[in-house]
């Protein structure tokens, strides 16, 4: 875990592991999605193979699928047409801020439906019973948690899947991620989500260098540390610890980019600073509430700044991203009964109480590697997307010699001592001792709640009830 100090050599060691990576055979897969509403990955499951997609996401660790009808589904798992399910007679449950889903817990065969031979035996959630868990039109069946075990539900025991898949085929410990956005089909004007999962490894054809790594710093969700944020080049006048108030974590499982609430107003004054259109946007647009919408093919991205967010590289030096006025401020889909030729958009960082979040709009402006083998995560310039030739593209730059205490940064010893006590209350199965310690308990749970089931409530996870996306 990050402690503030690195050896030199965990760091000179990174072009190798590139140069490693290149030479083990990586899988590709295509992923789609509609905006808003997640990325998906199409998946077999069982024999004979059943397709379903399932939303990618890194904030989570679960393989679950819906495995009874419903009215959101255009299919579900049939359980007892697969020869090779065994039951484990174990039940989880998961429950978010709002919403829910609960399911038998099973072992099968699972496959990238692209990839059939790389079938693995790996733990699944057979979805039973839900609430405001799957989305009206989404087309995804239930969700592919890439996280690590530690935040495996019921407990760590369940081996996630992408860690059955390196066990079975000894594939290296590394994935990575090209998202692309929104694309506009040329025919109907309608826009989805498309983008590539590369599992075992990089693909050095999806991103243009330099690809520079930030050190996970635990090893639950994907978290990393924060040093600094800027507008236009202006840095935010906040300690960097407000930064990482709880955690910050590389999440595809959100859409948006969540802060802390200091360092949210902190940034959305800059940027309205930096604005440099003629009519200011309504306070509600700042806040996410309401839209803005221009002449279709019309939109003044120049008057709107770059973003910067700096993370750790090594112990005294930072990399940057730079990220696009196209990323935070995402693009919705045209209404279908709407005959206006306009394009709409969301603002797109929010308010968080529960850490802060690099989620897909960050991501789909870069090549993102989760380098699990070296407990590192890694960004480049994607080679993908449509960028406006009015402002800068998303690209990475770095490292830049930071003289701060990078040790002060992180809040991680917190979130040990936390999980710690959690742990310690599972291991708690005396009657005598819950009734004695019900009132820590409910503490506890308040507080895992706002650690591991943080997710769905809202608009900015890429899972939110259907009517909320606007």
């Amino acid at each position: 875990m990050f402690k503030g100090s690195f050896a030199a050599s965990d760091f000179i060691s990174l072009e190798a592991t590139e140069e490693a990576m290149s030479s083990t055979p990586v899988q590709h897969s295509r992923l789609r999605g509609q905006p808003g509403q997640g990325y998906y990955l199409v998946i077999n499951i069982g024999t004979p193979p059943q397709k379903l997609n399932v939303l990618i996401d890194t904030g989570s660790s679960n393989l679950a699928v819906g495995a009874v009808p419903h009215e959101f589904l255009s299919k579900y798992f049939h359980m007892n047409l697969s020869t090779t399910l065994e039951e484990s007679g174990d039940v989880v449950v998961v429950p978010y801020t709002q919403g829910m889903w609960e399911g038998k817990l099973v072992h099968d065969l699972v496959s990238p439906a692209e990839q059939p031979e790389l079938s693995s035996r790996t733990y699944l959630a057979c979805i039973t019973n839900s609430s405001e868990f799957f989305v009206n039109g989404s087309n995804w069946h239930g969700i592919l948690g890439l996280g690590y075990a530690n935040i495996a539900r019921p407990n760590r025991e369940v081996t996630p899947y992408f860690d059955s898949l390196v066990a079975t085929w000894n594939i290296s410990n590394v994935f990575s991620m090209q998202l692309c956005g929104s694309q506009e089909d040329n025919v109907t004007q309608e826009l989805s989500l498309v983008g590539t999962l590369v599992l075992g490894g990089i693909d050095s054809l999806l991103f243009e260098q330099p690809l520079l790594y930030t050190p996970i710093t635990r090893e639950w969700y994907y978290e990393v540390v924060i040093t600094d944020i800027a507008v236009s080049g202006v840095r935010v006048d906040l300690s960097c610890d407000w930064y990482n108030k709880d955690r910050t974590i590389v999440d595809s499982g959100t859409t948006n980019l969540r802060l802390p609430q200091k360092v949210f107003s902190a940034v959305v004054a800059l940027i309205q600073s930096k604005y440099l259109g003629t009519i200011e946007p309504p306070a509600d647009f700042w806040e996410g509430k309401k839209v803005l919408c221009w002449p279709r093919y019309n939109t003044p991205w120049f008057q709107f700044p770059t973003l910067s967010i700096s993370l750790i590289h090594t112990s005294n030096t930072t990399m940057n991203l730079h990220i696009s006025p196209q990323q935070y401020i995402r693009r919705l889909e045209r209404e279908e009964d709407s005959f206006l030729e306009e394009d709409c958009y969301k603002f797109s960082i929010v308010r968080s109480d529960t850490g802060a979040v690099l989620g897909a709009v960050v991501m789909e402006g870069f090549y993102v590697v989760f380098d699990r083998e070296s407990k590192l995560v890694g960004f480049a310039k994607s080679t993908c997307g449509s960028w406006d030739s009015t402002v800068l593209e998303p690209h990475v730059t770095g490292p830049h010699f930071y003289s701060g205490d990078i040790s002060k940064c992180s809040s991680s010893n917190g979130n040990d001592v936390n999980m710690a006590m959690l742990i310690g209350v599972y291991a708690l199965g005396s009657v005598f001792l819950l009734f004695l310690l019900l009132p820590a308990i409910s503490w506890l749970l308040q507080a895992y709640q706002r650690h591991v089931s943080r997710r769905h409530a809202d608009e900015s996870t890429l899972l939110p009830p259907i009517q909320q996306r606007r």
